[in-house]
């Protein structure tokens, strides 16, 4: 033992005095944003009589860590991120095949720290021109409408898997991509599901066009999930996103439009060819610095939305997705002061088809009963007040008032759904 604990020390020195010798570890740079947010949710099944109600305290804190590589290889890149609702218990394992809700708040048991991006971006030839990331990280492009990283939301999204970028000329570049969604690697005392992984690929140009088409973007997105038993089995989308400023005018604009060859989950014949699109066309005040817009969508019966950041399109209260709808949107934004800017925007929903299904934000069905197309309409308001440029406390109400279309899947939902919130949000 005498002997021992001399050799464990030296052991463990080595570590750190290889790290402090190494030249490959150069420029850590930290950087990171978070927040915490209130917010509250009543009748969102538009019934009152349920008495509903959903109210929390959610906080999330990325830090994201950076260190080149020498030689100019690339860099390294991790992001631990803290997530909680305020008051949650957390299970925490209390025995071979048992886990025990624990206290986190006022308790002896701290809340669990995640990694919500940690990848290595290695430059193969030392050049610019292309780079290659392996690892868990975000894959968000254009305006999140189907690839995006859902930075509202208290955890986000990543994907695990690798991309490769290549610079294509001054104007575009390509990503191409790979994901593991899921791993079904078979175990003795499982079903044998080899082969069944659950998979994405795809591939992303973009780039511009000029003074009038600052952004034009291609995409291919596969997504194969030979497992799956409800919902969408597989799905092959191409699709084009065009948006920018007119050149000499103060009209601006943003198209994004999909097609998709779709399989549902159970279904072994053909597929099912939907599509959706997405316009918008705005004009900006000098006056304020205000913005008015117009907004035109729609998607098919069974268009598979993907991994968008929907709090961003289809209503702040959170209450449908993009399927089976389309709808009309007005945008107004106006900063009366320096740090001041008030939003305010007003949804109409209707169905596309008025023999199917329209869904809710979880993907599920809101029912077939009756022939409107009216789901209904929602008006969204935010204030934000800009302390400095990296803190920022804002709040926002919504209220989604139930269409003919939902009333008739039960005469008790007539009562509107209201939400509101208050954020500080930081960055550093």
């Amino acid at each position: 033992m005498k002997k021992l604990v001399p050799t464990m020390v030296a052991l463990l020195a080595i570590p750190s005095f290889a790290i402090a010798q190494d030249s490959s570890v150069k420029n850590v740079q930290i950087s990171g944003w978070g927040f915490v947010r209130h917010e509250s949710k009543k009748d969102a099944d538009y019934n009152n009589d349920t008495k509903d109600k959903t109210e929390f305290t959610s906080t999330r804190l990325n830090v994201n860590l950076k260190s080149d590589l020498s030689d100019n290889y690339g860099y390294v890149f991790f992001s631990p991120q803290f997530s909680k609702i305020s008051g949650q218990d957390e299970f925490v394992p209390s025995g071979a095949a048992a886990n025990t809700s624990t206290p986190t708040s006022g308790g002896l048991s701290d809340s669990r720290l995640d990694v919500h991006e940690a990848y290595f971006a290695v430059k193969p030839t030392q050049d610019d021109n292309l780079f290659v990331f392996v690892g868990r990280q975000e894959l968000a492009y254009g305006d999140h409408l189907i690839m995006g990283s859902v930075p509202w939301h208290r955890i986000g999204r990543s994907f695990d898997g690798a991309k490769v970028r290549y610079k294509l000329s001054d104007s575009f570049s390509l990503d191409a991509f790979g994901a593991k969604l899921q791993e079904n690697t078979p175990t003795v005392s499982t079903v044998n599901t080899a082969g069944q992984d659950t998979n994405l690929v795809g591939a992303y140009v973009s780039g511009n066009f000029g003074e009038s088409v600052k952004a034009a973007d291609f995409y291919f997105l596969n997504r194969d999930n030979k497992s799956g038993t409800t919902g969408f089995r597989d799905t092959t989308a191409y699709g084009v996103r065009f948006k920018s400023p007119i050149a000499n005018t103060a009209i601006d604009y943003r198209f994004e439009g999909t097609l998709e060859h779709v399989r549902l989950a159970g279904n072994t014949g053909s597929e099912n060819g939907e599509y959706q699109m997405d316009a918008e066309v705005g004009y900006t005040f000098s006056f304020l610095t205000s913005r008015f817009a117009f907004e035109y969508f729609d998607s098919t019966k069974n268009y598979d939305q993907l991994f968008p950041t929907a709090h961003k399109f289809l209503g702040y209260a959170d209450q449908f997705s993009r399927r089976n709808i389309k709808g009309y949107v007005a945008h107004f934004s106006i900063k009366p002061y320096d740090k001041v800017s008030l939003l305010a925007d007003y949804h109409i929903f209707q169905r596309h088809s008025k023999k199917d299904a329209a869904y809710n934000y979880a993907a599920a069905s809101l029912g077939t009963t009756g022939n409107s197309s009216d789901i209904g309409n929602e008006l969204d308001l935010t204030l934000a007040y800009d302390f400095t440029k990296t803190l920022q406390v804002s709040a926002g109400y919504a209220i989604v008032n139930p269409g003919e279309y939902i009333e008739d899947q039960n005469a008790a939902k007539k009562d509107s759904t209201n939400w509101a919130y208050l954020q500080l949000l930081a960055r550093f």
